[in-house]
């Protein structure tokens, strides 16, 4: 393919002053020409852009319509063929984005007047100015993520402090006690950021009579299968009753509120999660599309769109990764029931929860004397010296702060259900079988307690579920160390602690940045197969020919012999005798 080449010639191209106007300098001052061409200069010269040229469009369509990117691309006209010339890049749209949307997130204060000396004594006592409101907490997510990116994890400067202005906007329009920055999922076409919020109860506006009707669909009648591929799947067996959900704004699952958004900008609140959620998903494996509205394909079938499928995760998520250095959490001390013959204990494990106990921090001035209780003793060693000698290091210096999500019911704590109408609760037999009870780690347990990693193909059978590594650091930094810990069954889970020498306690903080999947323990995901719906045609199909009614024939059997005819004399010989 051969080069086209354009020559000019320079002495043909028309010069400025040989172009004949009839508008003269005053009337050219006084067009809108004029101006427009002011204000992209007056622009150019104040905000000082490395390339005043590229960007000269740019400032142009935005002088004229307000946007930085107009409708359309222009067309630069070369000969016989068209070369489309985009004035901005996608990553600069991106930021020409958010920027607009900076202006409204950060409003500075209305300035207050002031009022002259003199003035003071004629006018009216001010009024009484309220008190603001209370707006909630708000962690610093740049200082978080910049001990993340330390240690070979989080975001960058400029995307955190993004999300930091955004949960700002957040927190100031929903009332909200507490804003935490749950992580970031990655999609196939736009990612997830996820904030994690805790609800004020005396902001909270009353529910409204919508979310009863809500409620009461819930425990009525299931609605019936509405595609196809329901149908194919609906259980002919006998039906479940449906395990209700967690209260919202208490111990559980759904204790937090989960925000989300994809361009920082615009955040949407996602649905409390259901236990038929968590269970489809255990179910599953499916990368999320960034459509929270888009359904989710797959067998088993989900009963629900992209929103419930993450809010799942979320809380697969955050069961099984929120953790923290020991010591800085206390459960309650459980009491014991001693059975009569009962055999010893040998497990760690415990019965499922009927309530979750609330967990309490702990605090330097309610530390007891280490001389007092054995726990103070262990406790001290640690948690009140800053946990030296890299305690860290250890999984069992880490502990789960939030309860275990049940394998059988997809709760924190287990439902009972009640017995049918007109019959009685059935009496323990003895001798009786028992049916099997479902074992999960207490509050509060430590990460050696976790179940190992096993896959198929590996000359190692188990593995830890946890990885832990320290940052390296400077002479000058020795007071202060930085721990992390991630998570092997979830990739992408991980919690850093910071602690200083002599220093009670550690900062410590939880983040997830990955596609929102667990780790396979085999070497392959393999779902289970669909049912058999039809018998599937052979591959070459059999051809038969049509027959004739002479090929019936040739093929038909042989017709049965005649019977022998009887002599007219045996015959009538036959009836004399029967006289």
């Amino acid at each position: 393919m051969h080069s086209r080449s354009y020559f000019v010639d320079k002495s043909t191209l028309i010069k400025p002053h040989q172009v004949q106007t009839n508008m003269d300098g005053q009337q050219f001052l006084s067009s809108e020409l004029s101006s427009h061409l002011t204000d992209i200069l007056a622009t150019i010269l104040k905000e000082k852009p490395n390339d005043g040229l590229r960007l000269f469009e740019a400032l142009s369509a935005f002088s004229r319509t307000g946007k930085m990117v107009p409708d359309a691309d222009a067309n630069v006209y070369v000969g016989e063929d068209t070369v489309s010339k985009p004035l901005i890049t996608a990553a600069e749209l991106s930021n020409v984005e958010w920027a607009k949307m900076f202006s409204e997130m950060v409003i500075p204060p209305k300035p207050v007047k002031k009022i002259p000396k003199g003035e003071e004594e004629e006018e009216a006592e001010p009024e009484p100015e309220e008190a603001p409101e209370d707006k909630g907490e708000l962690a610093d997510i740049v200082s978080e993520q910049q001990v993340f990116n330390a240690l070979g994890m989080g975001l960058n400067e400029s995307e955190a402090y993004r999300i930091m202005v955004s949960l700002k906007r957040l927190l100031d329009k929903q009332p909200l006690k507490s804003v935490r920055f749950f992580g970031k999922i990655l999609a196939t076409k736009c990612n997830y950021y996820i904030a994690e919020t805790e609800v004020d109860p005396d902001r909270e506006p009353e529910q409204e009579d919508a979310d009863a009707g809500e409620a009461g669909e819930e425990e009525g009648q299931e609605k019936g299968p509405e595609t196809i591929l329901e149908v194919l799947h609906v259980n002919k067996g006998a039906k479940q009753p449906r395990v209700p959900a967690e209260a919202a704004n208490q111990l559980g699952a759904n204790r937090y509120r989960y925000w989300v958004t994809t361009d920082l900008c615009n955040w949407t609140r996602l649905p409390d999660v259901k236990p038929e959620h968590i269970q489809a998903a255990r179910l599953i494996k499916k990368l999320f599309t960034g459509d929270l509205t888009a359904p989710v394909q797959c067998h088993p079938p989900f009963p629900g769109s992209e929103q419930e499928y993450l809010r799942a995760q979320i809380a697969r998520i955050s069961h099984a990764c929120k953790i923290s250095p020991k010591g800085m959490f206390e459960a309650p001390a459980e009491e014991e029931e001693e059975e009569e013959d009962a055999p010893p204990k040998t497990t760690h494990k415990r019965a499922p929860y009927e309530q979750v106990p609330e967990i309490t921090p702990a605090s330097a001035e309610e530390l007891p004397d280490q001389e007092d209780e054995a726990w103070a003793k262990e406790t001290f060693a640690m948690w009140g010296r800053g946990y030296p000698n890299d305690a860290l290091l250890v999984p069992k210096n880490w502990i789960h702060i939030e309860p275990a999500l049940l394998q059988t019911q997809g709760r924190t704590c287990e439902h009972k259900f009640p017995p049918p109408e007109g019959e009685e609760e059935e009496e323990e037999v003895e001798g009786a079988a028992k049916l099997p009870i479902e074992l999960i780690n207490p509050m509060c347990s430590d990460l050696s307690l976790d179940d190992k990693i096993s896959y198929t193909y590996h000359t190692t059978k188990e593995h830890a579920p946890w990885s832990v590594r320290k940052a390296a650091s400077q002479p000058s930094q020795v007071a202060t160390q930085s721990f992390l810990i991630r998570s092997l069954r979830w990739p992408g889970a991980c919690c850093y602690a910071q602690i200083n020498q002599n220093v009670p306690g550690a900062q410590f903080c939880n983040t997830y940045i990955g596609n929102g999947l667990k780790a396979a323990g085999t070497a392959t995901f393999a779902p289970p197969t669909p049912n058999v719906v039809s018998v599937p045609p052979p591959k070459e199909p059999l051809l038969q020919t049509d027959y004739t009614p002479d090929d019936e024939l040739e093929f038909a059997p042989p017709p049965p012999p005649p019977t022998a005819a009887k002599p007219e004399e045996e015959e009538e010989e036959e009836e004399e005798d029967d006289k």
